[in-house]
């Protein structure tokens, strides 16, 4: 005896049918929330990213305003120092103007006290000085010279005259040639003093920069 086996088969049909039951008022009132739902988050976002651009930009402004406002503490703090030792700095300055006119003033300065002394040492025996002038060239011009031959710079020239006991002045230049920045010397007149036999001679002798004193040149 045989069975029959028994199947079923289901007929398709095609897609299950559906249909829009609602108005096309609501339809399009879900798509206007969905459009400003996502209009929301879009600002949103933007509204987030100005906040984050001024939270930088603000925190930039605090970094330079701290910076200036150290910078500025330095500033006052080196013109406090500056205020404190103004006084040094104006002391300083008016102490170099001072040696600056020292050595202005003293430039062509020689001892003449020293000097005179030093030629009275170089006369003759029973010879005495009766006259002396000094001519000082002017510093500006430095050392200068004259017409006669081979003789060197001079800043000074000393005018004498002498009461001596003989006309003859050779022993006294000799002694002369020794004398400190000696350059020259030149016999002038002689004249004989009948009342007393004794005579006047002038001698004209130069100096050099050799005499000079230079009391602050090179000093500090």
């Amino acid at each position: 005896m045989s069975r029959v086996k028994e199947t079923s088969e289901t007929l398709a049909l095609g897609p299950t049918a559906s249909a829009h039951l609602l108005p096309p008022e609501v339809e399009e009132k879900q798509k206007g929330q969905a459009l400003r739902r996502m209009m929301f988050i879009a600002l949103a976002g933007v509204a987030a990213l100005i906040i984050l651009g001024v939270g930088v930009a603000t925190v930039g402004v605090v970094a330079s305003d701290s910076a200036l406002r150290a910078e500025q503490g330095r500033t006052t703090g080196l013109t406090a120092q500056q205020g404190k030792y103004g006084k040094v700095v104006t002391v300083r300055a008016q102490v170099t103007e001072i040696q600056a006119a020292q050595v202005l003033g003293t430039v062509g300065e020689i001892d003449w006290q020293s000097y005179i002394a030093q030629l009275q040492g170089t006369l003759p025996a029973g010879t005495t000085i009766t006259s002396f002038h000094a001519l000082l060239r002017d510093p500006s011009q430095g050392a200068g010279g004259s017409t006669v031959p081979l003789q060197g710079p001079y800043v000074a020239t000393l005018s004498m005259s002498a009461d001596s006991p003989k006309a003859s002045v050779s022993d006294w230049l000799d002694a002369l040639s020794t004398m400190k920045g000696f350059v020259d010397a030149t016999p002038g007149n002689v004249a004989l003093n009948v009342a007393t036999g004794r005579y006047t001679v002038e001698v004209d002798m130069h100096i050099s920069t050799a005499a000079l004193q230079n009391r602050y040149a090179g000093k500090k």
